[in-house]
């Protein structure tokens, strides 16, 4: 399975999509990671033009609290353009509150 992880940590230090990026290639995925630091809605097109070019069959996103208005944006605009590829929501704030997030993720 051709998999994309999205993280929207400020950092690089987001342990939980590495270990799963890590574990997906160790059984034979491919699998990337992208960074999205940066919460605006200009790297809207970037993001779907990346996505088209990648053709990945999943696309997870894992973020806190403070990050869920930004990846509902993204989960929206995924749904939006790629209705066909699943968006799975991760993490803390998906964790705690799965129904909110099911409004823009096929999965939590």
């Amino acid at each position: 399975m051709k998999t994309l992880l999205i993280s929207l940590l400020p950092t690089t230090e987001n342990f939980g999509v590495k270990y799963i990026h890590s574990f997906l290639l160790q059984e034979g995925h491919q699998s990337a990671v992208l960074f999205l630091p940066r919460h605006t809605p200009v790297i809207k097109s970037q993001l779907l033009d990346f996505i088209e070019r990648m053709q990945p069959q999943l696309i997870g996103c894992g973020f806190m609290s403070y990050e869920a208005p930004f990846a509902a944006f993204i989960g929206r605009s995924i749904k939006e353009r790629f209705p066909h590829i699943p968006f799975m929501a991760g993490g803390i704030h998906p964790t705690i509150n799965p129904e909110e997030c099911l409004e823009y993720a096929d999965f939590v």
